[in-house]
């Protein structure tokens, strides 16, 4: 079953309807034992489903982070490759600095809402492409619902079936700020020195916060590259001196340090573009593909400006982005002299797909290479070749990194956890 629902090629000839709604079905199910810390990354678990995004409304390479009281909106999107519209609504969950749900907490504590699950009306069909989509958008806060209080926040994207069949699952979070945030970054770590790692030192000012025991009732969480799937969470800080905190010569702070990501550009289909050997027409899978040069291992550090993982929709053949830009097939092949003993993915913001198997390559012996097929839309993506055990990449200090540090607190009195400060710092050039 899952086999079935892995490729675009067969969600062609079996898209919507009965089938589609079991794939969702069966992949809904895998739910019930992914992990708690898996729910903050935006997943969909559709094959149907593609292309989901949450940013900042005009910011499209940001985290979806709130203020409490500011005017700024997250803008959430997404592209179903069915025949015919769909009927979906989403819903919106507390979660504490886990992103667990916030036991305890009425609804109408943390949101203000006209529905539990409002309707998402606003889609339109794609126009002059050869893969038909309609794309769903909308922002949130907005008149139907609003976060009322700090933390973080669960959103689920569900199809109007019998099932309430969830198609989507992504995260917002909302900064009441109380602390002050300081870190600095070093390549003098306590494993080597400008080599393979960075390593950060983090203190948080807390006297605004009514705090009896400041080691248990704060929590830090530090992404890189605003990745969740490598969060780490801190454990009780090494010092606490009057009115802070601070992580110094922690372990769990000692970052490989990687190397920059690879990019590439499909802006059109009737021209190669960055990155891109050749783009053409395939009648018999009847879609564009497109092939990217041949990647190696790197074994040594260049520096390339990228944006972390980042991707952004665009075309220059049509005037709007979301509905003009086409789907193409885009093929990546990493050449290896051999094979080698654990499974490579390509990876990235854009690679979403609860099934892990969308993005994994395999091994053609003929050209010793290692190859991918992907269906991604048109526009600029970040790209990394990542294994569980064979550093492909390569980690080298200079690497260009961000990492943000978010504060999290749980105050007497209080039945849910707050997220009460924000910094960021970057590494490398």
């Amino acid at each position: 079953m899952m086999r079935i629902f892995t490729t675009f090629f067969k969600h062609k000839l079996q898209a919507c309807g009965t089938i589609a709604t079991i794939a969702c079905s069966v992949l809904s199910l895998m739910l019930t034992v992914s992990t708690a810390c898996q729910a903050q990354t935006t997943r969909s678990f559709c094959s149907d489903i593609h292309t989901p995004q949450i940013n900042i409304a005009g910011a499209w390479n940001s985290l979806p982070i709130l203020t409490i009281k500011g005017n700024q909106q997250v803008e959430i999107s997404f592209d179903d490759l069915g025949e015919e519209p769909q009927r979906y609504y989403y819903r919106i969950e507390h979660c504490d600095a886990h992103f667990r749900p916030t036991e305890n907490l009425f609804e109408s504590a943390y949101l203000q809402a006209t529905d539990a699950a409002q309707l998402l009306e606003d889609y339109e069909p794609s126009r002059n492409t050869t893969v038909n989509y309609y794309h769903y958008n909308f922002k949130l806060p907005n008149a139907d619902m609003k976060m009322l209080i700090s933390g973080n926040y669960r959103i689920t994207i569900e199809r109007d079936d019998d099932e309430r069949t969830p198609i989507i699952e992504t995260y917002l979070m909302v900064l009441d700020a109380k602390t002050s945030v300081k870190a600095t970054v070093t390549t003098n770590t306590d494993i080597d020195w400008n080599q393979q790692h960075q390593q950060l030192t983090i203190e948080v000012e807390h006297s605004r916060l009514n705090l009896h025991n400041p080691q248990q009732q704060i929590q830090c969480v530090v992404l890189k590259n605003r990745d969740w799937k490598s969060a780490v969470w801190l454990s009780a800080p090494a010092y606490s001196t009057g009115n802070s905190v601070k992580w110094m010569h922690t372990k769990e702070l000692i970052f490989k340090a990687g190397n920059e990501w690879r990019k590439f550009e499909n802006l059109s289909t009737s021209e190669a573009s960055l990155h891109t050997e050749s783009i053409a027409w395939n009648p018999e899978l009847n879609l564009y593909e497109a092939n990217l040069y041949v990647d190696e291992p790197r074994k040594n550090y260049l520096f390339d400006k990228d944006h972390n993982g980042a991707f952004y929709i665009r075309n220059i053949d049509g005037y709007d982005n979301n509905t003009e830009s086409e789907y193409i097939n885009v093929h990546f092949t990493l050449n290896t002299p051999q094979r080698l003993n654990n499974n490579i993915y390509v990876t990235g913001a854009w690679a979403t797909s609860n099934n892990r198997e969308t993005y994994r390559m395999r091994y053609n012996a003929e050209s010793n290479a290692y190859e991918a097929n992907i269906l991604l839309k048109q526009g600029y993506y970040n790209y990394y070749y990542y294994s569980e055990a064979d550093d492909i990449e390569g980690n080298f200090y200079e690497t260009e990194n961000e990492y943000t540090i978010l504060v999290y607190a749980t105050q007497p009195n209080m039945r849910y956890t707050q997220l009460v400060g924000m910094g960021q710092i970057k590494s490398g050039k």
